[in-house]
């Protein structure tokens, strides 16, 4: 009888460590799961603060470039002008040499 009760004392001594290795292995497990999903998130911030920093270039080039693009716009619009101008003064000196001269004549 003695035994007996001996050999349920280390069964249950042994049960209880059995029980507490597989708790200690399961916080474990939990641990490399949890540093593993901290590593994903601190990547993932890593990787959000890159698009941040490349949207914010993105807009500030994009600015640039709707500047430069009206700046290009209203020389072109000069440009346009000075020609119009230039042809307009062509047309009219040619048409006044055309007929200037017989306008003297008859006078």
């Amino acid at each position: 009888m003695l035994l007996k009760i001996f050999l349920v004392n280390v069964l249950e001594t042994v049960g209880y460590q059995g029980k507490l290795a597989m708790v200690n292995q399961s916080i474990n497990t939990t641990k490399e799961i949890m540093a593993r999903n901290i590593e994903t998130l601190l990547e993932r911030g890593e990787t959000l603060e890159e698009l941040d920093e490349r949207a914010t270039e993105l807009n500030v080039m994009s600015k640039q470039f709707r500047k430069r693009a009206e700046q290009v716009k209203r020389f072109e619009m000069w440009q346009n002008a000075k020609h119009g101008l230039l042809i307009g003064t062509a047309v009219t000196a040619g048409v006044a040499v055309i007929t200037v001269p017989p306008l003297i004549a008859i006078l």
